[in-house]
């Protein structure tokens, strides 16, 4: 990019938005911010020792989830380390967990678990190879453990492709086109859900053995729900649908990206048309890029969209 004169920032245009924003964050240093009820996703950076360093599986649990499910489900998304979930500070208003890459699971990893996510109605959402090892060999004993969930290990690797099937679950209900999600990169070992009273197949899978299974499974398991994933990434449509099953405010029902705090609303389309954005309260609604009121007790805001387009709000009495 040119950064010297003329340059891009120095269009007028530009230049007006950039003051916009640059008053924008001088005040939101003095905002009281705090968490809302998000989709955390919780990443184990440490997950590369025990694979072969492809990396592949790892841009599409991780990278490819965040920028194509996350990010396009109208719902808040945060990201952490599992070490996070050890702070005391680790925010407990979340109600959706979602572990892409927790190959090896202790019995320490177990007990954190245990208290921070597996409580309260919670969901966790478990990606195709959780707790497949404790760091010395390789099991379904102690996946079966951490998920909730019957698993068979087979030593064999294969893409994975999940088709939704089953639709008189809440999550699935409201789904109103065909969803199939996966990859054509193959790769194992394979945890295969076993099906049985309480477990529920959502979707299938045709694995190697040409055997159909269940390749979307959920159990309730008291404390919390549980919901074991056969392939990534999960689409938005569908993390959307885990979000309001968990009582997770959604804010819309669009491909939007959506960041939002107690006081803040960031809304980032790439599509024209018009949006209704759901607030989780009625609120005095600021727009933080004229710093006009939108009004008062609002429970929805009305967006006209001419992409691309980010929207910046404030939700509160006074800037």
């Amino acid at each position: 990019m040119d950064v010297c004169n003329p340059s891009y920032f120095m269009d007028d245009g530009i230049q007006a938005i950039l003051r916009a924003r640059r008053r924008a964050f001088d005040a939101a240093v003095h905002w009281e911010h705090r968490d809302v009820p998000s989709i955390v996703m919780v990443v184990d950076d440490t997950s590369v020792i025990e694979e072969d360093y492809t990396i592949h599986y790892q841009y599409l649990s991780v990278i490819h989830q965040r920028l194509y499910g996350l990010s396009r489900c109208g719902v808040p998304f945060r990201l952490h380390l599992f070490e996070d979930m050890e702070r005391d500070d680790f925010p407990a208003c979340h109600k959706v967990f979602l572990f892409p890459n927790l190959f090896k699971v202790t019995p320490e990893r177990l007990d954190l678990l245990r208290r921070k996510v597996f409580r309260d109605g919670n969901v966790a959402i478990f990606g195709p190879a959780t707790g497949i090892t404790d760091g010395k060999m390789l099991s379904a004993d102690l996946a079966s453990e951490v998920t909730g969930i019957p698993l068979a290990l087979v030593r064999k690797e294969s893409p994975r492709f999940v088709t939704v099937d089953r639709f008189d679950h809440p999550i699935t209900a409201a789904l109103r086109e065909r969803v199939d999600y996966g990859d054509f990169y193959p790769y194992g070992p394979l945890l295969v859900p076993q099906e049985g009273p309480s477990v529920l197949r959502l979707g299938g899978i045709q694995w190697p053995t040409a055997k159909d299974g269940a390749g979307l499974a959920l159990r309730d398991c008291g404390t919390h729900t549980s919901i074991f994933t056969a392939a990534v990434p999960l689409p938005a449509m569908l993390l959307r649908e885990i979000a309001r099953f968990s009582g997770t405010h959604v804010y819309g029902e669009g491909d939007d990206l959506i960041f939002a705090d107690n006081c803040t609303l960031t809304v980032h389309s790439m599509t024209p048309g018009t949006r209704t954005i759901r607030l989780p309260h009625a609120s005095t609604v600021w727009d933080l890029t004229t710093f006009a009121k939108v009004g008062e007790g609002m429970r929805e805001i009305e967006i006209t969209v001419d992409p691309p387009q980010t929207r910046m709000f404030y939700l509160g009495e006074r800037l």
